[in-house]
């Protein structure tokens, strides 16, 4: 089981909203998604947020959510908020291999990009 882990916050105190900013009539979260739905080796695509709007958009883009506090929203508890995901994730899928990291505001990447990335660690499992 492989899975793609967006951190979607709301509350960015640097650019506001970037997540939810539209390039081209979707959001730069739904951009994020979509790469990773098109993805072979990707079996779910999660998103971890504390905000409900991220939220709605996610579920709507077809990713399944985990919702935090607004505590690991900050800047300073990043691996804490991954942390928490990851436990999630391992919780419930024990057969979990690969958790992707994308960035959310990267709306532009490779359309093979998780395919490459999670085939490269399969073949050089050290």
């Amino acid at each position: 089981m492989n899975v793609t882990l967006i951190l979607a916050k709301e509350g960015s105190l640097g650019l506001p909203g970037k997540n939810l900013w539209k390039i081209k009539d979707r959001t730069l979260l739904e951009w994020t998604v979509d790469d990773a739905r098109g993805s072979k080796l990707v079996d779910e695509v999660y998103v971890s947020t504390n905000g409900e709007e991220t939220a709605k958009i996610a579920r709507r883009a077809g990713a399944q959510v985990i919702l935090r506090d607004d505590e690991l929203a900050k800047n300073e508890r990043f691996l804490e908020a991954v942390n928490h995901a990851a436990s999630f994730l391992k919780e419930r899928h024990p057969d979990l291999g690969v958790i992707a990291l994308p960035e959310c505001v990267v709306p532009f990447r490779d359309p093979d990009i998780f395919d490459r990335c999670i085939g490269f660690l399969k073949e050089h499992p050290e």
